[in-house]
């Protein structure tokens, strides 16, 4: 039986990425493979549309900032762990001074192990596309190219 076959229904499409999204990069990197083999346009969709923490950081630091200012400090602190100080300004760009230095002091502190650390820009990107479901950020016109909100696949 097609593993896809339970995702070509409506909403479908959604769920397979979410999960996408959300797991362990070898674990989507096997997903990906077993995707490509039954259907490559779902797979090249699925690539184009998934948000990952490099797509997010991208982004106009105004928008990042949306999202950021509402992570708890110590899942922010750890999804920043070991990315480059340029990312972090990013991360904080519209932060007061107060949570800036905060957000810093978690980051040399904190010592999150590997899978830690993934779990943390996993939350990162579940709260972006919980944002978009709600409504409070336009990823159509922030990122073109992962927004899913009107997309119509069966």
């Amino acid at each position: 039986m097609s593993m896809l076959v339970r995702y070509k229904k409506t909403g479908g499409f959604q769920q397979l990425l979410s999960l996408i999204e959300t797991c362990t990069p070898a674990k989507r990197e096997q997903l990906m493979k077993v995707i490509q083999t039954e259907d490559p346009g779902w797979a090249a969709l699925l690539k184009a549309k998934m948000l990952t923490i490099d797509k997010f950081f991208s982004w106009d630091p105004i928008h990042i900032a949306e999202i950021t200012n509402e992570m708890p400090g110590r899942i922010l602190a750890a999804a920043l762990v070991g990315l480059p100080a340029e990312t972090v300004e990013r991360a904080t760009h519209t932060m007061d001074h107060m949570k800036k230095r905060e957000i810093e002091n978690l980051i040399q502190e904190l010592k999150p192990n590997p899978s830690e650390i993934e779990t943390a820009r996993m939350k990162l990107l579940v709260r972006v596309r919980e944002l978009e479901r709600e409504k409070r950020i336009d990823l159509a016109k922030i990122d073109p190219a992962t927004s899913v909100r009107d997309l119509k696949i069966a």
